[in-house]
């Protein structure tokens, strides 16, 4: 149930993130940060314009990060990049007990099932 909230809570960061403001010329950051447990996650936000959104749910995933960044340049649109601690799995430690998501994991009823 805990784990549900916390993908819910970051779902819904990433949706007031996402802006549909007019074209921009310039790329714009913006970030937002949520206290799970003893770990922040924190949603960036780069955004040119209008486009197609990118979601980078794994921090350490450079080259797709890079390249997502380089389109944006291009053509705008919405990148989304998911940073806690660098590694797959977001981890955090909550009232004693370590718990742990793959956020590549909370787009289908099957990945949430396995992942919760």
């Amino acid at each position: 149930m805990l784990k549900r909230i916390v993908i819910s809570s970051i779902l819904v960061i990433l949706a007031s993130c996402v802006s549909a403001d007019p074209p921009r010329k310039s790329m714009d950051t913006q970030s937002q940060s949520v206290l799970l447990g003893d770990t922040t996650v924190t949603l960036e936000v780069i955004t040119r314009g209008r486009g197609p959104v990118f979601v980078a749910p794994h921090e350490n995933e450079v080259t797709a990060i890079e390249g997502a960044k380089q389109l944006i340049g291009r053509m705008g649109g919405t990148l989304v990049i998911l940073r806690h601690q660098g590694t797959r799995n977001v981890k955090f430690v909550l009232e004693g007990q370590t718990h742990q998501f793959d956020p590549n994991r909370i787009f289908t009823d099957e990945g949430i099932r396995r992942t919760l």
